[in-house]
C-alpha cells in the first residue's frame, strides 16, 4: 500500500513539474517582454527567468526523484531480507540431507546379537525398527534393568515391566 502511494506521489509531483514547464515555455515564446523571435535575447531577463523555472521545476523533479529513490531503497531491502531467508533455508535443508546422508551405524537384526551396516535414511529406519521390536520384547526389558549407564531409564523400565511382565 505505501509503495504504491509513494510511486503515485513521485509521478504526481513529476506531473505538476512538467506542466509547469510547459506553461513557462508557452508564457516565455508568448510574452515579448522576454522573447522576440528576431531580436537580440537579453542575457539579464533570460537568466532570471531560467533561475525562477528551473528553481521552481526543479523543486518537484527533485522531489519527486528522491520519493522514487527512496522506494527503490525499500524495495531492494525486502528483496534482499527475502532473499537471504531463502538462502539460509536452502543451506539449512542442504545441511540436513548432507548430515542424513552421511550418518552410518550397525544395527542388531530381529534381536540376535548380528549386526548389519546401514547408511543414510536406512539407517533411521533399523534403528526405529529395532526400537520397535525392542520395546516389546522382555529380553530387551531385562537389559535396560541391568544398564548401569542408565540408571533412570532402568527405573522407568523396572516399573514399566511390572506392569506389562507380572513374574
Amino acid at each position: 500500500m505505501e509503495k504504491n502511494y509513494l510511486k503515485k506521489s513521485a509521478i504526481y509531483l513529476g506531473t505538476i513539474g512538467l506542466i509547469i514547464l510547459i506553461f513557462s515555455i508557452i508564457w516565455i515564446v508568448t510574452d515579448r517582454q522576454y522573447f522576440h523571435l528576431f531580436s537580440r535575447i537579453n542575457s539579464k531577463v533570460a537568466s532570471e527567468l531560467g533561475g525562477f523555472v528551473s528553481g521552481f521545476v526543479g523543486i518537484f523533479w527533485t522531489a519527486a526523484g528522491v520519493i522514487l529513490i527512496y522506494s527503490n531503497f525499500r524495495e531492494q531491502r525486502i528483496f534482499s531480507d527475502k532473499q537471504q531467508f531463502e538462502s539460509s533455508f536452502f543451506n539449512l535443508i542442504s545441511t540436513y540431507h548432507n548430515l542424513v546422508n552421511s550418518t552410518k551405524g550397525d544395527v542388531h537384526k530381529n534381536n540376535s546379537s548380528d549386526t548389519e551396516e546401514f547408511s543414510g535414511r536406512s539407517f533411521f529406519s533399523a534403528v526405529l525398527n529395532e526400537i520397535k521390536n525392542g520395546l516389546e520384547s522382555e529380553k530387551f526389558l531385562k537389559e535396560m534393568l541391568q544398564n548401569p549407564d542408565l540408571p533412570e531409564v532402568g527405573e522407568l523400565v523396572k516399573m514399566d515391566s511390572e506392569k506389562n511382565f507380572p513374574e
